[in-house]
């Protein structure tokens, strides 16, 4: 088997991460892996596997089915048959399962890292029937980032082939030393869009009580604003840094993580905080609904909601100051179905 991987870039992202660890996961395996990437820059290409192979590669949008045609017949029959291809982004998967339809020669993996929704049109009715056909395709299959997104989709499209295989995480080292001393810190860690909920979290952070110090990783176009919106509301112990690619590093650091997304399909952090034993304040998102457990590794929030998100913060802070978390707990209340070998396993049997 080959596996190729069609991604956007290897910026600062969830699902760019994500993908060059399945790259690397299946290239140590011995598996041939090709990136397949628009714009082959970004700062996450620096931890794919060195026999992973990147390939310069963009398949068009166009409606045009001669267009298409002309694209694979000039950029696309290197990709053998029987190959397996992870893609990422609707108009990927759209133009690759379209090819497909009438081809018949590839295994193609969809990854929902966002919801599939057609804006209504006077086209819709056309674009639902379609991918509905696309996605039940025999030689399709969808992955979901959480149950309620395999749900809502196996409604909407009448899906036979989705399931819910979430993203793997390495086990970190942990002890007890390793806790910060000092005053109660919390981290975040997001691109500054809207759907990261820092338009939230800013004046939470206004309202709440007890005494902390906040940093916030990331890059974004709101990041000038949520800064000055932090300066009016003289959020001193608020800091904000550039974007940093092993988090690993940084976690141990913290006493606990922030994570005030709107709309968060999987949530990558949370899983990442659980390894080295930090509770969470999360949002009450599709995602960290598969795997928050109240008072146990966190507490989980309404999401948009700044007066909740400001009490749940004081309660963390109080829980951490009177050390009622167990660091053991929150490491062993992730499930194996978040360990390399059990989502390696479920990818391999897709197609069997």
């Amino acid at each position: 088997m080959n596996l190729y991987i069609l991604i956007w870039n290897f910026q600062i992202g969830g699902a760019q991460k994500f993908v060059v660890k399945l790259a690397n996961a299946y290239v140590k395996r011995g598996v041939p892996v090709t990136m397949l990437v628009s714009n082959p820059q970004g700062v996450f290409k620096a931890l794919l596997d060195e026999r992973v192979r990147v390939k310069q590669f963009q398949i068009p949008k166009t409606n045009n089915p001669f267009r298409l045609w002309v694209f694979y017949n000039r950029e696309m029959k290197f990709i053998e048959k029987d190959s397996m291809i992870v893609v990422n982004g609707p108009n990927n998967f759209r133009q690759l399962s379209r090819l497909n339809f009438l081809l018949a020669k590839w295994n193609i993996i969809f990854r929902l890292h966002n919801d599939i929704e057609i804006t209504k049109s006077t086209f819709s009715v056309l674009k639902s029937l379609e991918m509905r056909l696309l996605f039940n395709q025999k030689r399709v299959r969808l992955l979901a980032m959480s149950d309620k997104q395999c749900d809502k989709h196996k409604e909407l499209y009448k899906l036979k082939t989705i399931q819910h295989i979430p993203n793997f995480f390495p086990e970190m080292p942990f002890n007890d030393s390793q806790k910060p001393e000092g005053e109660v810190r919390a981290i975040c860690l997001a691109r500054f869009s809207p759907e990261k909920g820092y338009q939230v979290l800013i004046p939470a952070l206004g309202r709440k009580n007890q005494r902390l110090q906040v940093d916030i990783y990331g890059e974004g176009p709101l990041k000038e604003e949520l800064i000055q919106k932090a300066r009016e509301l003289k959020l001193e112990n608020v800091n904000f840094y550039d974007p940093v690619v092993d988090v690993n590093t940084l976690l141990p650091k913290y006493h606990f993580l922030i994570m005030p997304s709107t709309y968060e399909t999987f949530g990558n952090v949370i899983i990442e905080a659980f390894r080295h034993g930090l509770p969470v304040v999360s949002t009450d998102c599709d995602g960290p609904l598969n795997f928050v457990i109240e008072g146990i590794n966190g507490f989980l929030v309404k999401k948009g909601d700044i007066d909740s998100l400001a009490q749940k913060i004081d309660k963390m802070c109080e829980a951490i100051n009177s050390n009622s978390f167990d660091n053991t707990a929150i490491r062993t209340s992730i499930s194996e179905i978040y360990s390399e070998d059990y989502v390696i396993g479920r990818y391999n049997q897709l197609f069997v």
